[in-house]
């Protein structure tokens, strides 16, 4: 079990073969973020972190947009998926720091090695 799989057991209580059965079928690389660009005022102020960031502020080509909507998409197929929204990649941060949430209040960096093994295994 790779060190995502590891993170992913250890985080839900389940074993590894367990987890295994509940793998999706479908995982889509989206980005933390998505949604902030259309979040209220209310959300800015309670999250000011999260929303202060440049990706959000100049999103370019209504990137962020583009895959909030490609993530509704694939909601609504039906098919069984899992949506990652890694924060910044980079190749400097230390590997084996994952942090899994729901929801798109993460902020910080990921090692892209620890991205790939999240996707891939």
């Amino acid at each position: 079990v790779g060190v995502a799989a590891s993170s992913f057991v250890n985080a839900t209580s389940l074993s590894p073969a367990a987890a295994a059965d509940i793998t999706p079928k479908f995982v889509l690389l989206s980005s933390a973020a998505v949604t902030r660009p259309k979040w209220l005022d209310q959300e800015r102020r309670d999250f000011p972190a999260a929303a202060d960031i440049p990706i959000v502020k100049l999103n370019p080509g209504g990137i962020l947009d583009t895959k909030l909507e490609g993530e509704q998409l694939l909601r609504s197929s039906g098919a069984p998926y899992c949506v990652v929204r890694p924060c910044g990649l980079n190749e400097d941060q230390p590997q084996g720091r994952l942090v899994l949430s729901s929801g798109d209040l993460a902020t910080g960096r990921i090692s892209r090695l620890d991205l790939a093994e999240l996707l891939v295994g």
